[in-house]
């Protein structure tokens, strides 16, 4: 037996120690002692993101392949998710618009029906009154100079050296247009506004007759009285509409008595200004009302619409539940145009002191009115109306002939009392130039509503991450708890060495 010095036992030792040592680094074994790189390249090698393995490969040319293509791949990722989560904070939003079909059993509300005649001062009236016996000639001049002043920034100045009587009545009165008496005593009636019967059915709702108490009003120091019928208000009932079409509508026959208009330089129209609103919005005339002319009648056909917007942080940023100052005595929801009626009106009157917001200018690019804008926008749900507008002429012999008829059956209208005096022609000619046919109604019974959804929301997000990460680098969820894991399996190592 040859002895093997012991001097060679130890060098085999030690090259069996370092053979195993090189199949422990070649063969991936596993050891808690190992430095980092070594744990984490272990790790990478078992992970299951995609293509993570190859990074550690003996091969120079497939490692260097995934790696490039790893960068180019994590790095679309994470471009992906960068424009993802841009879009989401941009608050997209779609529009979409449902039909609602009433049931044949079902009624629609009927909107609120507001009109001013466009002669803000009623001269017969103003006759009746004798009011001429006070007027002074400085007085006129005196107003009518301010007043000019006033609109001269506008450049809507009304200026003529020869003076003729109706203009001088309308500097007066415009001058006492804060003056709600003046405007109550010498504005248009609707008592004398509607035909006068037996022979003419001057209002009918549904084919049954209404009148005057059926109207609520309010001044309008452009218009002076307007009138609201179905307003809901003063204890009477919203009327709903049980069914589409003229027969089922508001019909109205109107006198605007264009023999008694005041001389008007800043509004020379006649006719009415009409506006189709829901019962808890303020109508506001001057913005929104649309125009009747005498001697034709006038169909109204409404579409009903219910918007719904979205609140903060969505860029509708719609307001709700917020109440506004009363308009005109009468409570009315949140709306865009009464909000920036008062936010302008409180600026003007902090301004002046004196004029109110509906003689308003042209006030131009202004921080204001900018400020105004950014706290006045959409309520989160409100009713518009569609209107669509069609005429057709009056037979003017038809009418001629019956209102002879009324005015002699009915001798308390003073308005009428030349009207039988006029010829046959001067007859037509008042027909034409005094009376209107309005008639409002439903063209359909159901209504579109109008809804603003959210396009992109935190699920839809969350969504498009997983399925970027997933597509390009193969993660998942549980790919993401593997890192955890691992982090926290090497903070704890460190910590317990």
């Amino acid at each position: 037996m040859a002895v093997v010095p012991k001097d060679n036992r130890i060098q085999n030792t030690e090259e069996t120690a370092h053979a195993i040592a090189s199949v422990n680094d070649n063969g991936n074994a596993k050891d808690d002692s190992q430095p980092k790189s070594e744990t984490f390249r272990s790790f990478v090698e078992e992970t299951s993101m995609h293509g993570a393995r190859f990074l550690f490969s003996k091969n120079v040319f497939r490692r260097g392949f995934w790696t490039v293509l790893l960068i180019l791949s994590s790095g679309y990722c994470f471009f992906q998710i960068y424009a993802g989560v841009i879009f989401y904070y941009q608050r997209p939003f779609n529009t979409k618009i449902t039909k609602i079909t009433r049931k044949c059993d079902t009624s629609l509300p009927f909107p609120a029906v507001t009109l001013c005649n466009l002669n803000l001062f009623n001269l017969r009236r103003y006759r009746s009154y004798q009011i001429e016996r006070n007027l002074s000639m400085e007085t006129i001049d005196e107003k009518r100079d301010v007043i000019a002043k006033l609109l001269a920034r506008s450049k809507d100045v009304f200026h003529n050296e020869t003076k003729t009587k109706h203009q001088e009545l309308f500097w007066r009165f415009y001058g006492e247009v804060p003056n709600i008496f003046f405007l109550n005593l010498f504005s248009h009636e609707i008592e004398e506004m509607l035909l006068p019967g037996p022979t003419f059915n001057s209002c009918l709702i549904d084919e049954t007759a209404c009148g005057p108490e059926n109207f609520i009003q309010f001044i309008s120091s452009t218009y002076g009285r307007c009138y609201t019928f179905n307003s809901g208000q003063n204890g009477n009932p919203v009327i709903n509409a049980t069914m589409a079409g003229q027969l089922n509508g508001l019909r109205l026959l109107l006198n605007i008595e264009r023999e008694s208009y005041l001389e008007n330089p800043l509004n020379p129209f006649v006719g009415l200004t009409v506006l189709i609103h829901d019962q808890r919005t303020f109508p506001f005339m001057e913005q929104f009302g649309f125009f009747v002319q005498p001697g034709v009648r006038t169909l109204c056909s409404i579409k009903r619409k219910k918007i719904v917007n979205l609140e903060y942080p969505y860029v509708t940023s719609c307001i709700k539940n917020r109440k506004l100052e009363k308009l005109h005595n009468t409570d009315n929801s949140y709306s865009k145009p009464g909000c920036l009626m008062q936010c302008l009106g409180q600026f003007v009157i902090a301004r002046c002191g004196c004029r109110p917001v509906e003689y308003r200018g042209k006030y131009g690019k202004s921080t204001f009115r900018d400020k105004c804008e950014e706290s006045c926008r959409e309520p989160c749900q409100h009713t518009e109306y569609e209107t669509f507008l069609s005429y057709a002429g009056l037979q003017r012999e038809v009418f001629a002939e019956k209102l002879s008829s009324n005015v002699n059956l009915t001798k308390d209208f003073l308005l009428y009392e030349n009207f039988l005096n006029l010829s046959d022609r001067e007859k037509k000619e008042y027909i034409d130039e005094n009376i209107i046919s309005l008639d409002i109604f439903f063209n359909d019974m159901s209504y579109d509503e109008i809804t603003q959804t959210k396009a992109y929301e935190a699920w839809t997000l969350l969504a498009n991450l997983g399925g970027t990460f997933g597509l390009f680098l193969g993660i998942s969820i549980l790919t993401v708890l593997e890192f955890l894991e691992f982090i926290i399996r090497r903070i704890w190592s460190n910590i317990c060495k």
